[in-house]
């Protein structure tokens, strides 16, 4: 329709219909319309796309095309109305035809395939085939419209090349892809290859949208000439033909070959994969078969049979007995080993618990210091740790920790309040077998399968100790008919050796529920003669129930303490091209294992621990086990055997040697009736000038430091007051120089804390000279790692350091030499002894002096004492071990 317009030479043409409107786009049909113009009225003209200015808000801007008129004719009045007309005219050659899916010939017409991508192409792959049609498509829900127009309108069109192209020229083909496991890397990049090269092909569409081995996409569709689609599709089809994974199997093999090939030679079975990993070969021996491409299945058993015609030897052997946290670690190095020597491996790691009696300490000491408590307290309460009483032909454990991790045959578990119960259920995992029995007063036991536990069996019951509190004979015979009743629920089957008792947490009286439960349980062993292993174990935080557990077992004759030692064995299977190959190979891995772990034999002409109270075996051995050392006492009692790692065998031989003195020295103090006091007995002179003292506190130790070393020196004050002695020291005021010195008057012993602080503070240096100028034994501890060069060192040449800071570990060893050297010349506590003394002087002066004599010969005999530890290796062994000691403890 035309449109109005201000100029005389102008027509705006509006469309009648989107068809004309998607044609008008089209250049080549714009420029056979100039020429059929021209044609029929002599008009030269020029189209352009023109849209409509708005007159109001309800209008709407209208989009047309502009047909000009250019160059020289003759205007008349009725120009634009037969303009219009011829354009009209020219319209009425666009014609349509209409397709489905059962038109005939027009197989590749599906319409959900019928993307946009596809139509635009479609469009472009027959305007440039078909030069004399113009041609637009269109797709309306199922059906799919073609509008042509003939180029030529003066003639009459042949349309019969554009339908036989559409009909018969275009093909669409669908490849299915191989499944999954049937394709491999070489096959998908092989197709992306293909695919990639002709995607800049006009004359096919190829959709390769997730050529992947992990995807969703399970065929390629090809769209095109037909010509094209056949030729892609044939590459397509020979590339899938070489590369898709066929599985053979390996029917000329038998069971014995296979076992060879997967213990001898599965090494260079991964290699062969390796080699073609891109084309997917794998090797399941397991199934008896392999898959591999068609191409290289007589290369897969050529290479298997050749492996098959080689001979190999098989040696098995077990290492050395490790911790489990060694041997986790060696593993790999013996794997490593064995490849160096060519030889195929297979490791195995078994685990065994294996008890240790701890020894039992002859003596009793009040004077422990913090640290060493914590140490034993924290070892008692370990799960590997435990008490143990043998009856008859068993025994009865007291343990700490998870009650489903015990190793045991049977776990009982009563009623409880704290989750216990439930938690043990859900870890349990699924239960395929229950068995219930009902006893006359209403208790019930359910009896199920270990599942995912450590145990073969666990036993359930209702059983609460807490209903019958206010009556403590019915509380008694609760639990006594309680433990009696799981016995024999127990050991019906007779296959059960061990069972492990969860200690209910809901009664009150936990003094009783110790007592009978033990009580009964030894009962029931000594009537049944039953060889069994009964464990009661508490909760961590059942700490007070523990404690009374534990009461009793000290009332028990034969109790004693044990630590469970996980010991792991490497099992290893050792497969060589040739016996000398797998021999030498197993000579390499013991040797290097050998190493990894070492014993050392320690002997004294009396008990080792003779000294020694419980406590300070008990962190002696947590000290061991912190450093994966296994010490084992001789039945002898003088003799130790220490097993582990070499480096930290010299450390716990240094801190034996250290303990020993310092137990020795400690002991000497108890059965000592005084105690050597320096403070009261060096000269009768200076015991005139003591008697003048004005009597205040007394002390054992006065420590002398910087005052900006007050935070470096607090760690070990605080050590020698958790041992029991009396510290004089700085105020926390600023303290006058000849108060100090005063202290050192009324002390045993004095420490000077020396460091760079020290030395540049003159009032330091002052009270080092006074302390020297005094009878005290003094000692020497820098507390900073920096060398003396340079300083003052006058006060202090050829005197003994102590070392004061570093890591806890070198500090831990520093303070035990120290404290050894400190119990010659003071005992902790002895400072009231020392105070009554000095006040006894004052009033009787020949008291004092007949006191001064005795303390002179006990310090004589003190003096005279030898060290009560002998170490069996000699002189030369013992400094190098010494000097290695020092240069492995961290500073």
């Amino acid at each position: 329709m035309a449109t109005p317009s201000t100029s005389d030479n102008i027509m705006d043409y509006s469309f009648e219909n989107d068809i004309q409107k998607k044609f008008f786009k089209i250049p080549q049909f714009r420029l056979c319309l100039q020429e059929y113009l021209f044609k029929r009225l002599s008009f030269q003209t020029e189209i352009s796309l023109y849209s409509s200015q708005k007159k109001s808000w309800h209008d709407t801007e209208q989009t047309m095309y502009r047909i000009q008129l250019v160059g020289k004719y003759e205007s008349k009045p009725d120009t634009k109305e037969v303009l219009h007309n011829t354009t009209k005219t020219f319209l009425q050659n666009i014609h349509s035809e209409v397709y489905n899916h059962n038109t005939k010939g027009l197989k590749w017409f599906i319409s959900y395939t019928m993307s946009k991508e596809k139509m635009k192409f479609l469009h472009e792959l027959v305007n440039k085939k078909i030069n004399d049609i113009i041609t637009i498509f269109e797709l309306d829900r199922d059906k799919l419209h073609m509008h042509y127009f003939p180029k030529r309108t003066s003639n009459i069109t042949d349309t019969e090349p554009l339908m036989n192209f559409i009909e018969n020229e275009i093909l669409q083909e669908i490849i299915p892809l191989p499944l999954p496991h049937e394709r491999s890397l070489q096959l998908d990049n092989e197709l992306k290859k293909i695919t990639s090269q002709e995607m800049k092909n006009d004359e096919i569409l190829i959709t390769r949208n997730g050529i992947s081995r992990h995807a969703n996409q399970k065929d390629i569709v090809l769209f095109g000439y037909d010509r094209k689609v056949i030729e892609i599709k044939k590459q397509i089809l020979t590339v899938i033909e070489k590369y898709i994974l066929i599985t053979y199997k390996l029917n000329s093999i038998g069971q014995f070959q296979i076992n060879t090939l997967d213990e001898a030679h599965w090494s260079a079975l991964e290699d062969i994969e390796t080699k073609h990993k891109d084309c997917g070969v794998d090797i399941r021996l397991t199934l008896n078969e392999f898959s591999a491409p068609r191409h290289l299945k007589d290369e897969i058993e050529s290479s298997i049979e050749k492996l098959l015609s080689q001979p190999a030897t098989t040696i098995e052997f077990n290492s050395i007995p490790l911790l489990t946290d060694i041997a986790e670690k060696e593993e790999q190095h013996v794997r490593a080993i064995a490849q160096r020597c060519c030889c195929n491996v297979k490791t195995e790691l078994l685990c065994n618990y294996q008890s240790y009696p701890l020894p039992k300490a002859l003596i009793s000491n009040k004077q422990i210091s913090k640290s060493m408590l914590e140490q034993s307290e924290l070892f008692c309460s370990s799960p590997d740790v435990y008490k143990k009483i043998s009856i008859a032909d068993g025994s009865i454990e007291l343990r700490t920790g998870d009650i489903a991790l015990q190793n045991v045959d049977t776990i009982i578990i009563s009623t409880t309040f704290n989750g216990l119960r439930e938690g043990v259920i859900d870890r349990l995992g699924e239960i395929d077998y229950e068995k219930t029995h009902f006893d006359v007063d209403g208790t019930m036991y359910t009896e199920t399968k270990g599942g995912k536990l450590n145990c073969k069996r666990v036993l359930f019951t209702n059983w609460v100790p807490n209903s019958l509190i206010n009556n403590d004979n019915a509380l008694r015979l609760s639990i006594k008919t309680f433990i009696s009743k799981s016995f024999e629920y127990t050991i019906q089957g007779n296959d059960t050796l061990s069972i492990a008792f969860a200690v209910p947490d809901s009664c009150n009286n936990e003094n009783i529920l110790a007592d009978e439960m033990i009580h009964e349980a030894k009962r029931q062993l000594k009537t049944r003669k039953l060889p069994l292993k009964i464990a009661f174990v508490c909760l961590p935080e059942q700490k007070t129930l523990n404690e009374q557990f534990s009461n009793i077992f000290q009332t028990k004759k034969d109790v004693g303490i044990y630590v469970d030692w996980l010991n792991t064995i490497i099992k290893v299977t050792l497969i060589g091209y040739t016996i000398e190959d797998a021999q030498k190979c197993e000579k390499t891995i013991n040797s290097y294992l050998s190493r990894c772990i070492s014993s050392v034999k320690i002997n004294q002409s009396n008990d080792i621990f003779q000294s020694w109270d419980q406590h300070a075996i008990n962190s002696f051995y947590k000290y061991c086990k912190d450093r994966c050392i296994l010490p084992i006492i001789a039945e002898t009692k003088n003799e130790i055997e220490l097993m582990g790692p070499p480096t930290s065998i010299l450390e716990i031989k240094k801190k034996l040697l250290i303990l020993s003195e310092l137990m020795a020295e400690k002991l000497r103090a108890t059965t000592t009736m005084g105690r050597p006091s320096s403070s009261m007995s060096h000269s009768t002179a200076r015991s005139e000038n003591i008697t003048n003292i004005k009597m205040g506190r007394l002390y054992n130790v006065v420590v002398s430091y910087s005052r900006n070393d007050m935070r470096k020196c607090q760690r070990l004050i605080n050590r020698l007051t958790e041992e029991g002695f009396s510290i004089g020291t700085h105020s926390k005021v600023a303290d006058e120089q000849h108060d100090l010195c005063s202290e050192m008057d009324k002390s045993d012993c004095i420490i000077l804390c020396i460091s760079g602080n020290y030395y540049d503070n003159p009032s330091c240096i002052a009270e080092a000279k006074y302390a020297f100028q005094t009878d005290k034994k003094v000692f020497l501890v820098k507390i900073q790692n920096n060398p003396i060069l340079g300083w003052n060192s006058d006060p202090f040449d050829g005197k003994l350091f102590f070392n004061s800071f570093g890591s806890d570990l070198y500090f831990d060893l520093e303070y035990g030499r120290l404290l050894i050297e400190l119990l010659r010349f003071t005992k902790p506590g002895f400072t009231s002894v020392l105070q009554r003394r000095s006040s006894r002087a004052q009033i009787d002066p020949s008291i004092l002096q007949q006191s001064l004599l005795i303390e002179k010969q006990r310090e004589a005999t003190n003096l005279s004492i030898k060290s009560l530890s002998t170490i069996t290796s000699n002189t030369k062994e013992e400094r190098t071990s010494n000097d290695y000691l020092k240069n492995i403890v961290p500073k």
